[in-house]
């Protein structure tokens, strides 16, 4: 049997302040984009982060607009999930709708990622 490439992803944390926060400072917020980020840093280990921010409707834009801050979610417990391909990596959208009702509902049981 041929051996797959993986891919280890970390389990990422996003505040629900940090969430909150970017809802009341994006005028017009309808969805949050979730999308790689590749920063400078000398840690091999972890070059590789995930950051959210607002996408607005704006009526002098028609499409939209994409706000200018992010944040920049951080590891949790250090835990990784091993991916094995095909994927691909992209932007991830959530509708604000679908935020708020995670984010209000704290005895729904937490999401975690699936088994592999």
């Amino acid at each position: 049997m041929e051996e797959c490439q993986t891919l280890r992803f970390y389990w990422l944390k996003y505040e629900v302040s940090a969430i909150q926060e970017l809802i009341q400072n994006s005028n017009g917020i309808d969805s949050f984009v979730f999308s790689y980020y590749f920063p400078k840093s000398p840690k091999e280990s972890k070059p590789l982060q995930l950051v959210a921010y607002a996408h607005m409707m704006n009526s002098a834009h028609p499409d939209g607009v994409y706000s200018k801050h992010y944040d920049i979610l951080s590891v949790y417990n250090d835990q990784t999930q091993e991916i094995s391909g095909p994927i691909i990596l992209s932007n991830n959208v959530m509708s604000l709708q679908q935020m708020e009702a995670l984010i209000n509902n704290p005895d729904e049981p937490n999401p975690s990622p699936p088994a592999t």
